[in-house]
């Protein structure tokens, strides 16, 4: 795929957990268009409709066995309803955000951070905002392509059939999702493609506002302290325990937090080539 990034795939698995009542738009997308035109390609496509948590955690093992037995680099299309807490299935259980991004966690992992996932859910910027609340996870995709606020089935119909069309026929993400935003109407929800790297970003910067500075970092050092001082033997006298605490909070001495959550989150230490693949450097953040 041509993006900012150099990036390849081989199979499509469409998934979703649409009412009979609503538009099977996954599926008419799959049938219509990411079938025929992965089999002209040579690659190899899936749809899967699920309606309990048991259907989506077989559905999950299925993606993560043929992830690590066939080397499949994937693309995942997902439809379903959703709000702030999370999927909701055709069964009527929920799925939450954080269960859905453990278990993207597992296949991306098994594919070196190449997963991509394109998102026709309502509230899925949630899943992004979850993301960032925390630097010490790993990441749960190389990319997402996803709404902002809800979506309407007739809107994604046409936008995800214009994105895959040309997605398939190009090569070409960029392109890809221009003609998915151009397919909705004016006021409808754009979608965006937001890749790891923004996520780190955000969420390495949260750390250090939130850890490293203001209040905050005035209450870390003093639980630092309390915890110290039921030593018997403290190792310095308390204001210079104090002051190397204080020290070792500020933004520029985070270095080491920054290069331990860096290689984690981009999966460096399972991958080695994932270091020049995703160049964060702490720099930025001074």
């Amino acid at each position: 795929m041509k993006t900012e990034q150099a990036q390849t795939f081989n199979k499509i698995y469409v998934v979703d957990s649409l009412r009979d009542t609503e538009l099977q738009t996954a599926a008419a997308l799959f049938h219509d268009n990411i079938q025929w035109r992965t089999k002209h390609l040579g690659l190899d496509s899936s749809y899967t409709s699920v309606s309990t948590r048991q259907d989506f955690s077989v559905f999950w093992e299925t993606v993560r066995n043929e992830v690590l037995n066939r080397q499949i680099l994937p693309i995942i299309h997902l439809e379903a309803h959703g709000d702030e807490n999370g999927l909701a299935l055709r069964s009527g259980e929920q799925v939450k955000w954080e269960d859905l991004i453990e278990n993207l966690c597992v296949i991306n992992r098994g594919c070196g951070n190449n997963l991509l996932l394109t998102l026709a859910v309502c509230k899925g910027v949630h899943l992004m905002k979850i993301i960032v609340q925390t630097i010490t996870g790993r990441t749960p995709f190389w990319a997402i392509i996803g709404p902002t606020d809800t979506v309407k089935a007739g809107d994604i119909s046409k936008a995800f059939n214009e994105f895959y069309g040309e997605l398939l026929s190009s090569l070409d993400g960029t392109k890809a999702l221009n003609k998915l935003n151009d397919a909705l109407p004016p006021d409808a929800t754009k979608y965006r493609f937001v890749y790891c790297e923004a996520l780190f970003r955000m969420a390495f910067k949260g750390y250090l506002n939130t850890q490293c500075s203001g209040k905050t970092k005035r209450e870390r050092v003093e639980r630092l302290l309390t915890e110290i001082k039921t030593k018997k033997k403290l190792p310095a006298p308390i204001g210079e325990i104090r002051h190397d605490f204080k020290e070792k909070l500020r933004k520029e001495n985070q270095r080491p937090i920054f290069e331990k959550y860096r290689r984690r989150f981009f999966m460096i230490d399972d991958f080695p080539e994932n270091d020049k693949r995703f160049p964060v450097r702490f720099e930025e953040f001074l």
